[in-house]
């Protein structure tokens, strides 16, 4: 491979940025509780919501499968009992992104799951964006996602922020998350 011509000079810069894209997030790095601090529309977040893959359900274990229900029912439909099976999580920053290795409460590893494509290492921070299709029937609309994962005393900062793009109009909806660090 010839690493002088100029062809080659792009990849030769990616190849050697690689490494210092990846240190400038190792500040992450570190072990934070599996339960986000403060809830999320009226439901737990944890950090298992940042995977994606078959994986996941390693980390937890239902109870009894929900009451199955026809179209015709008067009863209420019935929830699946889920119990979480991880207390923590330790995250590693890796060339494009992180993974996340998931422990119980006697630290045993339960799985180690990437929290997926897209994220990129910014002045310390992970972020990703990207446009969706969201909505269903005639309210359907496009949305810009934009997800960060930072640092803030310690604890890892998890922020999203959705903005409607089309049909354009309404506030951006913003959703921070902390997870508490494991000293």
């Amino acid at each position: 491979m010839d690493l002088l011509r100029s062809r080659a000079i792009p990849a030769l810069i990616a190849f050697l940025a690689t490494p210092l894209a990846q240190a400038a997030c190792e500040g992450l790095d570190g072990t934070y509780r599996y339960q986000g601090a403060n809830p999320v529309d009226g439901r737990t977040p944890y950090l298992s919501d940042l995977t994606l893959g078959p994986e996941r359900r390693k980390l937890m274990r239902s109870a009894a499968p929900a009451k199955k229900q026809g179209l015709t029912s008067e009863e209420p439909r019935s929830h699946q009992k889920v119990t979480h099976l991880a207390e923590t999580a330790r995250l590693t920053t890796v060339a494009r992104g992180a993974t996340l290795e998931f422990h119980d409460a006697n630290d045993k590893v339960l799985a180690t799951i990437g929290i997926g494509e897209g994220w990129s290492c910014h002045e310390g921070r992970l972020e990703r964006s990207e446009e969706r299709t969201a909505g269903l029937g005639e309210n359907i609309r496009t949305e810009r996602v934009e997800q960060r994962l930072s640092k803030s005393g310690g604890d890892l900062l998890y922020n999203e922020t959705v903005t409607i793009i089309e049909p354009a109009g309404g506030k951006p909806r913003h959703v921070e998350v902390r997870y508490a660090a494991v000293r």
